[in-house]
């Protein structure tokens, strides 16, 4: 084998060799993460990264599932963040009430002022508890919730609190990082923390805290067994997971 032969021979074997690793599953103990972002930078910080493309897409892909789903009104979207799927989930059921839910006073009012200055201020945002929200028994159509569950206290008494408000066939979609994503995603976490996030974040170490203080799609199973739906599954995209459930 000439020099070039075993030059080129090397670094195939190199790229392979970090594919390999790159897919492989990551398996390490979940690190807890805070609840709420109420400091005012780190909710500015948040705005900012949450119009990024990477976000749009996760959006997106969320308003498709929740189409495939055909919810009732009223749409809640917990842990809404700074509003931009609740505007989304707006502008595509013009004719249900969508109500955004955040435990951070902060992010509430970031939402109510983004929507409010796209001509939807028909949407609500209530400063609420995941485990505890502020509806009545059987009166919510469609739960969804986007990149919050890993910031729960307690996801078992949250999906609880969902079956508890949502009315019969009323159903729940929700979506997050999850920590036995493969390699790669850490890789590209670890360069969007240097090249992207803001300082405000970035000194919480994000977004590779919250990937750490996800769950696996193992551990989400396990939690949907302890709650009062008798229909759900748990599901992956990439580095997302899927939980759905139906009340019965």
């Amino acid at each position: 084998m000439g020099t070039d032969q075993l030059v080129v021979a090397t670094v195939v074997a190199l790229l392979g060799a970090a594919l390999w690793e790159g897919l492989r599953p990551v398996n390490v103990p979940r690190q807890a993460n805070f609840e709420g972002i109420d400091d005012p930078a780190a909710a500015r910080a948040y705005d900012w990264l949450s119009r990024l493309p990477h976000f749009s897409l996760v959006r997106q892909l969320m308003a498709w599932a929740v189409a495939a789903r055909r919810p009732e009104s009223p749409l809640v979207d917990v842990g809404c963040g700074p509003g931009y799927f609740t505007a989304k989930l707006a502008r595509a059921f013009p004719d249900h009430g969508v109500i955004g839910v955040d435990l951070s006073e902060e992010m509430t009012r970031t939402a109510a002022a983004n929507l409010s200055a796209r001509g939807l201020g028909r949407v609500r945002f209530i400063q609420g508890d995941a485990r505890e929200l502020p509806f009545g028994d059987g009166s919510v159509g469609f739960l969804v919730s986007t990149l919050s569950l890993h910031h729960w206290a307690d996801p078992v008494a949250a999906f609880t609190e969902f079956h508890r408000v949502l009315r019969p066939g009323g159903q729940v979609l929700v979506v997050d990082v999850r920590r036995d994503c493969p390699r790669l995603f850490y890789w590209l976490f670890a360069l969007d923390r240097q090249i992207l996030t803001p300082h405000a974040l970035r000194v919480a170490n994000e977004p590779i805290a919250s990937a750490l203080a996800s769950y696996s799609l193992g551990e989400l199973r396990a939690i949907l067994r302890q709650t009062p739906f008798d229909e759900g599954r748990v599901g992956a995209l990439t580095a997302l997971s899927l939980t759905w459930a139906r009340k019965g």
